[in-house]
């Protein structure tokens, strides 16, 4: 299965632009124009995909829309490795050797499928002694750019207590479904 899903540059780039427009439905010319390749070529993806269960497809009038198929088995692996490669997830990692102590990073899987950043959602969590300048330039670099993240750094003490406490705010974000950017889920876990 993964050989037919990434065997072609069209396909990637197709499920790159549907994932960071997760809730959206887009027509076979919208996606064309958006990634600039032959309608035959996206016609073409978007079935095999549609066949791995990756895309769903909507028909509405004599069209057909498509998005991510958000039940699919495979969409959060995929999801995790789109937010690797681009967006914040990249930015971070590009600069992971200069980011100092970092212990953990997580990405909050909703804020990746577009829900909006709200004070009362976590959408980064950063556990370690990061080096504050450069973690906050990559932070407001990323705003700019594509939209606001809501995020917390805490110290490895500062998280223990926390997670001792059941504080709601780092609770809410443990138990939600997220992307690990830096550091393990294991490790995570033995942080008590």
């Amino acid at each position: 299965m993964l050989k037919e899903l990434f065997i072609s540059e069209v396909r990637v780039n197709l499920i790159k632009f549907l994932i960071k427009n997760f809730n959206e439905e887009f027509h076979v010319r919208a996606l064309v124009r958006e990634l600039g390749v032959e309608i035959n070529a996206v016609r073409r993806e978007l079935e095999k995909l549609t066949n791995l269960n990756v895309c769903i497809k909507n028909p509405w009038g004599n069209k057909v829309f498509y998005k991510i198929n958000e039940e699919s088995p495979l969409v959060f692996d995929l999801v995790s490795m789109v937010y690797k490669e681009e967006g914040i997830g990249s930015k971070i990692l590009k600069s992971i050797s200069n980011l100092g102590d970092i212990q953990f990073i997580a990405l909050s899987k909703e804020f990746c499928k577009g829900r909006p950043a709200s004070k009362l959602e976590l959408d980064l969590l950063v556990v370690g002694n990061p080096n504050l300048t450069v973690l906050e330039g990559i932070i407001h670099k990323f705003e700019q750019e594509e939209r606001e993240i809501n995020y917390t750094i805490l110290t490895e003490e500062e998280f223990l207590i926390r997670k001792r406490k059941f504080d709601t705010f780092v609770i809410k974000f443990l138990i939600q479904p997220r992307i690990t950017i830096h550091g393990s889920e294991y490790e995570l876990s033995r942080i008590q």
